[in-house]
């Protein structure tokens, strides 16, 4: 590898960087200048001034007619080219936008030197350099389009290829892994780099609509010099020699809103709700307006507040007057209804622990369709939601000579949002709060070394902090478990992660006649530190079953309940008698060890904590050959470097690699031994990625034409941090939790006033040990798993291609017509290798005897009996059951049930957890319930077909307008849906792998949208000009904007959800095991609408839905009429392909309505009304379906909602 490192370092000794020309702020020209009959003109001299700093470069152009510019600051530029024997030419309002290469062909006319012809630029139409699929979101839409949050992450859903408010899932670019997508403000990442699935939607830096210049979005095949599979870059707004800048405010409350569907269903009034949004920004030169000026020094600042307070309801469980005071009341078996006494007739008093904790609770009610209306009952309550943030960020810039350009960018945000999702108790307000204070600084520097070579050198740094705290002074001694009412302590506590992001880019460029080159290399150091306190204060668990012992009162029996009692209000009235006597049942806490302390063992005040290190290297040499001056190909290589994830004190534990064994070989191998590592895989260099692409600018047809396309690999962060720490934390020795058994508790005195001595003798530390065997962590208990990173983990790619046809249709429009596509085969995922095995061991045949065997003595005896009976005729012997400890315990009813539904699968996994699977082998390795690796099985195929159309912001007799609007027709199928944090998705089965083969769950075949612009001809110097100036201000100005989305309802699938053929998980192995059915297709797809009926509001049809609500007959008996679907039998997987379905077509309209009114030549005011979901349309919510569940294929929530109404008012100035 040396010849590596020396190309690294030569190439750091030039200067450059690997998302380079991709992550830098800057952009440039390529310049080309023609004579009247097209051919190139060498040796004209040009000049590019920045209309906003007035700051020139000069050059000339090469043999080929060309003139590249060095890099440029984002912003409006001029170009003026001169010529000997030619007029002047002067192109204005040219729009350089970020990373962008703006092709501006300058034709020179016969004439003299004085002759000077002026045109108008604008934004690029065309792209006539390379095949990149790029797309900038200028300032005047970042600023004018309804957005709802003002978030301009928002802005990505414009882009043709990209799925997210129509889908179920967090936003995808062109079939790809969100977390593959790497987002920049000013060239340094603002992700959370600690978890990417939702890499798109979220930033802790919540960067602003205000402090956002322009987002231009790379969807497919970037240069060689971008990092990340697309790319989103935003960049803060510089100043300029005038002074600019705007107040805003921006409302929302509960009158403009519309109330949600299911609400105005159920009668329920609209939630209270207010929101202001405030703020400013104002750039220019720094100096006194109007006064003295320090010069080429401009300045940008601006503030963003949000203030809203809403309401969300919460139903809780409170005792009745009566339970609050001890005395029961039931219903007697005549149906009279009685109370009794509890503490009376035991002779006890209220525990005073439990006592405190009843006068906690309200003593009101307000529901009846909560609790049992005798002992409990139910009280809604409203409580407030606060959510406040602050976002600042400050510019400045420098320009201390021609060649060189500094600037410096600092920005902070931080955040207050109260958790009621997380709080449900009756606090108000609640006291978990998600904190997240974030640092951002950048600071660059270019230099025009020479007209032919330039240099940027860039350093950043993004520290966030995203916390979930609880507003306590201390924790409590212990929680409570087991009230039969809501807890009125929040059990949840605090967690969060610290995570920091160092970065060092270096670019440059260099102008070689036809060749233009770039280079450059890019360093990030990424640190993470998660904390997690979870369970580290003791949870006491009341329970009756501890009612006679230890000093508790004797359980209850019938007899002492005048009139009688049925035994579910008896099992009632002794979980009350356990309540009031304080009897504790179960005990549990989780222990970790203190990492500043390894050496002490487990600490019971330790919180969880980690100190994860990832490195990132990229770097790239690329040479744009303009082979013709209508011809320019772009051949690059880019390498990556992505170091394997560590444990800076090597405080995290991993399975022994034995000398010669792979991770697969040392998870299955019973004599594994675990024991502390600080590296999770061995290093992956091999990632160098070739990137071609040729632009053709076509000449004689008509309108200016480019064809354009390319090929490029692209190397991806895929969840390189989340993933394997959670393939990691599998292993248990760092965190422990202890649970004692009942006997243990009842010998030490299950009793609430005992618990100080419980908690110190049963939930003391346990013994450390590390290094341990699988085994004596399995003797331990059977619920233990074992995980590890492929220590031959490879960096995941995509391989991408493109071609597009491009069109200037008339004047300032476009049309695009593109195939892309894109292919990886080495995606994360972790699986389990240690799947249960019930086909070669006979298990599942011996299952369907038994369930055969069941259904025949149900319909002899009418009992449900799975073993051998020789008097029923059909019985059959069966030849594994007995070969598990006590028989397989044919008479226990969870036994029964499982066989009686046909899961194997989980029947095993029950033998396996409970030490009963006697002789039978259902697992390669017996020491372990699930042995987890992490590695590159995922795979993923993209085709899409896409058309857009731009047209850019002109005038035109009917008013002013922008326009862009694209279609997408599209597949992605996979084996892996990738949407999850952890990648963990075990297969259904391990030696049918086919059966994970699916359309990816994000997956929509057609998305039309549009967004646009449009400001109405009337008012001064409009089509119609009212020429009064009154007129004028009252109906000048006016301005309308919208979004509009149409697209296929997303996949879902139809699943059983039964444990077949592996234990069921959640969202994993037998819970995707899908159904057999008799349609097709097309014939099942034709079952989907939406469907309303007296019954509810379904979408699927209710004709194939039985009585109960499930889709299918319950197990033994006959089909239904209309039954389509069918669970699956005893060692078979389900014959539908997941995800094969459509839901219910989506649409979405935004728009807004704005009018400007001048006040003076300087200062403007605006009033905006902004309507979100304009037509109050309901998107119902369509997710996979369980046909064993009794609400299969009813709809009972919205995916979007109600329309809202927000009023903005501005000052501009």
């Amino acid at each position: 590898m040396c010849w590596i490192t020396g190309l690294v370092v030569l190439l750091g000794w030039l200067g450059a960087a690997p998302p380079a020309f991709g992550q830098t702020t800057n952009g440039r020209f390529v310049i080309t200048v023609r004579d009247p009959s097209g051919a190139v003109v060498a040796g004209a001299s040009v000049s590019v001034t920045n209309e906003g700093t007035k700051q020139t470069i000069t050059g000339t152009t090469t043999d080929s007619g060309t003139f590249t510019t060095p890099l440029l600051p984002v912003g409006t530029y001029s170009v003026t080219v001169e010529a000997d024997g030619f007029t002047k030419s002067v192109i204005e309002n040219l729009s350089l936008n970020v990373g962008q290469e703006y092709g501006v062909t300058a034709t020179l006319q016969v004439g003299g030197a004085s002759d000077v012809i002026t045109v108008s630029g604008g934004e690029a139409l065309l792209q006539t350099t390379n095949a990149e699929v790029r797309n900038t979101v200028n300032a005047r839409q970042t600023q004018e389009l309804p957005l709802l949050t003002r978030s301009p992450l928002t802005l990505v859903q414009l882009q043709a290829g990209v799925n997210g408010r129509l889908a179920n899932t967090n936003t995808v670019i062109n079939g790809q892994r969100a977390s593959t997508t790497v987002v920049t403000q000013d060239g340094i990442n603002i992700q959370d780099n600690f978890i990417r699935a939702n890499a798109i939607d979220f930033s802790p830096n919540n960067p602003t609509v205000a402090g956002v210049g322009e987002a231009t979005i790379i969807t497919s095949n970037a240069t060689a010099d971008v990092a990340g599979s697309s790319a989103v870059r935003f960049v803060t707004p510089a100043g300029t020699e005038e002074f600019h800048g705007e107040v805003f405010w921006f409302h929302r409350n509960k009158v403009l809103n519309a109330n949600s569907f299911f609400n105005n269903a159920a009668g329920i009034p609209r939630p209270n709700f207010i929101r202001n949004q405030f703020g400013f920004q104002l750039g220019g030169p720094v100096g006194i307006p109007g006064g003295p000026r320090i010069k080429n020094l401009f300045f940008f600042a601006t503030f963003e507040g949000i203030r809203q307070r809403s309401q969300s309801g919460l139903t809780t469980t409170v005792l009745t007057p009566d339970a609050r005071r001890g005395v029961f009341t039931y219903i007697d078996n005549a149906g009279v209804r009685r109370t009794i006494d509890l503490l009376a007739l035991r002779g006890i008093s209220i525990d005073p622990t439990i006592a405190s904790f009843i006068a906690r609770v309200p003593n009101q009610s307000n529901l009846t369709t909560v609790g049992d209306g005798l002992n409990t009952t139910g009280l809604q309550i409203v409580r407030s939601t606060p959510f406040d943030r602050d976002t600042s960020a400050y510019r400045v810039d420098y320009n201390p000579s021609p060649r060189h350009h500094l600037e410096f960018i600092y920005r902070r945000a931080g955040e207050t949002i109260g958790r009621t999702d997380i709080d449900t108790t009756f606090n108000n307000p609640v006291i978990v709060n998600n904190v997240g204070p974030t640092n951002f600084g950048a600071a660059a520097w270019v230099w025009s070394i020479s007209p032919r070579f330039n240099n940027e050198i860039r350093f950043g740094a993004n520290f966030t902090a995203p916390f979930f705290n609880v507003n306590r002074s201390q924790n409590p001694p212990f929680f409570l478990s087991g009230l039969p009412f809501t807890n009125p302590d929040v059990t949840f506590l605090p967690q969060g992660r610290d995570t920091q992001i160092v970065t060092i880019i270096d670019n440059a460029s260099l102008q070689l006649g036809a060749h233009s080159l770039r280079f450059g290399v890019q360093f990030d150091w990424l640190k993470v530190r998660p904390y997690n306190e979870a369970g580290t204060v003791p949870t006491l668990g009341l329970s009756q079953q501890v009612l006679g012992v230890g000093g508790n009162p004797a359980a209850l029996t019938a007899t002492l309940f005048p009139g009688g009692i049925n035994v579910t209000q008896l099992q009632t009235a002794n979980t009350f008698l356990a309540l009031y006597s304080g009897a504790i049942g179960s005990l549990s806490r989780t222990f970790n060890v203190n990492a500043a302390r390894p050496t002490a063992g487990f600490d019971p005040t330790a919180a969880q904590t980690r100190d994860l290190r990832l490195n990132q290297l990229g770097t790239y040499i690329t040479d744009q050959w303009r082979i013709h001056p209508r011809v320019t190909v772009n051949l690059g290589v880019r390498y990556d470097y992505i170091t394997p994830l560590s444990e800076a004190n090597a405080f995290a534990l991993l399975p022994v690699n034995p000398a010669g064994a792979t991770t697969a070989q040392t998870l299955l191998n019973p004599n594994g031994i675990v024991n502390f590592a600080g590296r999770f895989w061995r290093p992956d260099r091999n990632n160098f990625a070739p990137n071609v692409s040729v632009a053709w600018d076509i000449k004689g047809l008509g309108q200016p034409t480019v064809l354009r396309g390319g090929y490029s690999l692209a190397y991806v962060n895929d969840e390189a941090i989340r993933a394997a720490d959670n393939s990691i934390l599998t292993n248990p020795g760092l965190s422990t939790s202890l649970a004692p058994t009942l006997a243990q508790i009842q010998a030490a005195g299950p009793r609430l006033s005992n618990a100080t001595n419980l908690i110190n003798t049963l939930l003391a530390p346990p013994p450390f040990n590390v290094p341990y065997s699988y085994a004596s962590q399995f003797a331990i208990t059977t619920n233990t798993a074992f995980g590890s990173p492929d220590r031959n983990l490879q960096t995941p790619f995509y391989q991408q291609w493109n071609v597009s046809l491009e069109r200037e249709i008339f004047r300032d429009a476009v049309l695009t017509v593109r195939y892309v596509g894109n292919r990886s085969t080495n995606l994360i995922r972790a699986i389990d290798l240690n799947q249960l095995d019930v086909i070669n061991n006979g298990f599942a045949a011996d299952v369907a005897r038994a369930r055969q065997n069941g259904f025949l003595a149900l319909a002899a005896t009418g009992v449900f009996n799975p073993a051998f009976n020789p008097a029923i005729p059909g019985s059959q012997p069966l030849t594994v059951f007995p070969n598990l400890a006590g028989g397989g315990l044919l008479t226990n009813a969870t036994v029964r049930n499982l066989i009686q539904t046909g899961e194997a699968g989980s029947l095993a996994g029950i033998y396996i957890t409970n030490r009963l699977t006697g002789s039978v082998v259902f697992q390669p390795n017996p020491n372990a319930l699930a042995t987890n690796i992490l590695g590159n099985s995922g795979f993923s195929n993209y085709h899409g077909l896409q058309v857009e159309f731009r047209r850019r912001f002109s005038r035109s007799i009917a008013g002013d307008f922008l326009v862009q609007a694209n279609y997408t027709y599209s597949k992605t199928l996979t084996n892996t849906a990738g949407t999850g944090q952890t990648r963990f998705e075990a297969l259904l089965d391990n030696n049918q792998p086919s059966l994970e083969n699916s359309r990816a769950p994000f997956d929509i075949p057609h998305i039309f949208k549009a967004n646009g612009i449009y400001e109405l001809p009337f008012g001064q110097g409009k089509t119609l000009d009212p020429g009064n100036g009154f007129l004028r201000r009252l109906v000048g100005g006016f301005q309308v904007g919208f979004f509009l989305e149409i697209g296929s309802g997303p996949p879902f699938g139809i699943y059983s959800r039964r444990g077949t053929i592996n234990r069921v998980t959640g969202g994993t192995r037998g819970d995707l095991n899908t159904v057999d059915t008799t349609l097709t297709r097309g014939q099942l797809q034709r079952l989907v609408g939406i469907f309303r009926t007296p019954r509810g509001l379904f979408f699927i049809n209710p004709n194939v839905i039985n009585f109960d609500g499930r889709a299918v007959q319950p197990d033994g008996q006959a089909p239904f009429n209309g039954q389509v679907f069918f669970n699956p039998a005893p060692g078979r997987a389900g014959s539908l392909q997941r995800f094969i379905l459509n839901g219910p077509r989506r649409y979405n309209l935004d728009m807004n309505i704005v009018k400007r009114t001048p006040i003076n030549e300087r200062v403007n005011t605006e009033l905006r009304f902004e309507f979100f979901n304009t037509f109050n349309s309901p998107i119902f919510n369509v997710g996979d379906q369980n046909v064993n569940a009794t609400n299969f294929g009813r709809v009972t929530s919205t995916f979007n909602g109600p329309r809202n109404i927000q009023v903005a008012f501005k000052i501009i100035f």
